[in-house]
């Protein structure tokens, strides 16, 4: 097999996953499902369990999977990857056709990247441009044929046509990128894009060797190949704190008797109750295990839970014993005068920690009520037993706002109408499932990520947020993590004093009272993905995506300072004393 290129590992779980298109030099390929990593990777076992395992039982459980397996991390192991898209095109003679029929044969490589067709030896081929997808995740070649003839009076079947790809220097859009069949047929691409009524979706797989097409009735999507709505992550992650990473009675027990989870549905009832019986469980309890190891799904619940005792962790004293601790946190308790200049309550120093992230499905286009909580299916042409994952170290310092201040203000008129707003216009299940809470935190963890890129030494790219919103929460965790188990460098744990925290964070306020893109910024209407975004743009709020754990939507500045119109009304409005009209 041979070797095109080296990815960190961090980047098979986020930005080249399984199903993601992978660019290597003048060429491209897509990253093979879990059917096909290496099985003696994957199954090194030692004393019974998989050895390459991260222990993190509770994370895997609440996701259906037995083990969390990291990417290979040895030369001898490698992720195999298939050329997609199909569709190359020579910029010497302008053919436009298959790799396979397209590349130029070679004794010693078999197929090079070379034009057959050319006598040079500078015609190396370029893949396609565009690909189509659909909703459900499937992904196929652009229909470059059925493009050209739609309408036209050229008169040719696929076997017979021969397409070339031509460009005018007169136009830089699409408009500029001819196709041409040997028929007669042309015609540009622009209107490609988007919704171009290419017709319905052929199901395709590439990324599973073995899966037949699916039955698709879904419409086929334009995008170009290198877009960011190709291929979107669905990663799950947890921080590791004291008792979160031990798996439960049932959940051991599973592990160890996989039979269970392999019997028809129809014969488990039986089983569970006698197995309950014998071990001591309650078999509704047993049953839900067993359901949710051979569901496709993440357990919701579950994983809300361990984001809960997170945030309960971050608020308790846990402090070094030995040097193998894998969190510790100092918090420190606001006094009421703090509590008055920030509306904070708390400030936790995070000197370590340890995350897991997992990468449990994809989506294409984008996240729709149906896909939100995408099946593993598309990770593999069948039903695995665990889940790529990594795991990182790092630090990080935690904001606690005080929660009464924050009931009494979401509950008012105005940011629940701002909210609306939101609501009246998207669809998008992140939308539907969030809160005037959740966008307050949201936009505070994006103003205090771009402060602390200029304090901490780490840029904001390196900065990630992770947001406590749910009703009985309300706090963001600022953490850096990364593989080396070293961790970093303390930056930001640092800063966790209480006079710092509160320079820091009126530091961050003051800067997002006034964005240089205002006042279209802060007056203006739905933007972003979605339109999720209300006043939240590239100069004031937008992080990095790898800061950002809601792809930068969900936020709104004026929910923390107010508007023109209504400079009071945000949640730190009253922290000020010269309002945003007087800047």
């Amino acid at each position: 097999m041979e070797n095109l290129t080296s990815i960190r590992r961090a980047q098979l779980i986020s930005t080249y996953g399984i199903g993601s298109l992978l660019p290597v030099e003048h060429e491209s390929f897509i990253v093979m499902g879990q059917n096909s990593w290496p099985p003696k990777w994957i199954n090194k076992y030692h004393n019974g369990k998989r050895s390459n395992a991260i222990h993190a039982d509770e994370l895997a459980t609440a996701l259906g999977v037995k083990d969390l397996i990291p990417p290979p991390a040895e030369d001898i192991f490698q992720i195999p990857v298939r050329r997609f898209p199909e569709m190359y095109a020579c910029p010497i003679c302008k053919r436009l056709d298959f790799w396979t029929d397209l590349a130029r044969d070679s004794s010693t490589y078999g197929k090079m990247n070379i034009c057959v067709d050319c006598k040079t030896e500078n015609a190396t081929l370029i893949p396609s441009r565009f690909v189509a997808v659909c909703k459900d995740g499937h992904i196929q070649d652009f229909p470059y044929y059925s493009w050209v003839h739609r309408g036209s009076s050229g008169d040719c079947t696929p076997r017979e046509s021969k397409l070339s790809l031509h460009t005018q220097a007169t136009h830089d859009s699409l408009q500029g990128l001819i196709i041409k069949c040997t028929c007669g047929a042309k015609r540009s691409m622009e209107g490609a894009l988007g919704r171009a009524r290419l017709g319905n979706c052929r199901g395709r797989y590439p990324w599973l060797d073995d899966k037949e097409p699916a039955n698709c009735d879904k419409e086929l999507i334009g995008l170009q190949r290198g877009a960011a709505n190709v291929w979107q992550s669905i990663i799950h992650s947890a921080i590791t704190v004291p008792g979160s990473s031990e798996a439960g009675p049932i959940a051991s027990f599973l592990n160890e008797n996989p039979w269970m989870l392999a019997l028809p549905p129809e014969r488990r009832d039986k089983f569970i109750l006698d197995e309950a019986q014998n071990n001591g469980f309650e078999p509704e309890e047993l049953s839900r295990a067993v359901e949710q190891r051979t569901s496709s799904s993440p357990n919701v619940e579950s994983l809300k839970e361990l984001r809960s005792r997170e945030y309960k962790a971050l608020q308790t004293e846990l402090l070094d014993q030995g040097g193998n601790s894998e969190f510790l946190s100092l918090p420190k308790v606001a006094d009421s005068d703090f509590k008055d200049r920030t509306k904070v309550s708390l400030v936790s120093d995070i000197a370590r920690l340890r995350e897991v992230r997992v990468l449990s499905g994809f989506y294409r286009v984008e996240l729709s009520e149906e896909n939100s909580w995408q099946s593993t299916a598309l990770l593999s042409n069948r039903k695995e037993d665990w889940l790529p994952a990594i795991e990182a170290w790092g630090e990080g310092v935690f904001f606690k706002l005080d929660e009464q201040l924050v009931s009494d203000w979401e509950t008012r008129p105005w940011p629940n109408q701002r909210f609306e707003r939101i609501l009246s216009i998207s669809q998008n299940p992140r939308a539907l499932k969030a809160s005037v809470r959740m966008v307050l935190l949201h936009s505070l963890a994006h103003i205090l990520i771009n402060q602390l890129s200029l304090v901490a030494g780490y840029t904001a790219a390196s900065i990630r947020e992770r947001l406590y919103a749910d009703d009985d929460q309300c706090g963001v965790l600022l953490y850096t993590a990364g593989s080396d188990s070293a961790g970093s460098l303390g930056g930001l744990s640092a800063l966790s004093s209480l006079p710092k925290a509160e320079e820091i964070l009126l530091g961050a306020l003051e800067t997002a009272r006034w964005c240089s893109a205002d006042p279209v910024c802060i007056e203006s209407g739905l933007r972003g993905l979605d339109s999720m975004n209300l006043a939240a743009c590239h100069y004031c709020m937008l992080v990095p995506e790898v800061s950002c754990e809601h792809n930068n939507v969900l936020l709104d500045r004026a929910m923390l300072i107010g508007t023109p119109d209504d400079p009071s009304k945000g949640f730190f409005s009253d922290l000020f004393e010269i309002d945003i009209l007087d800047r």
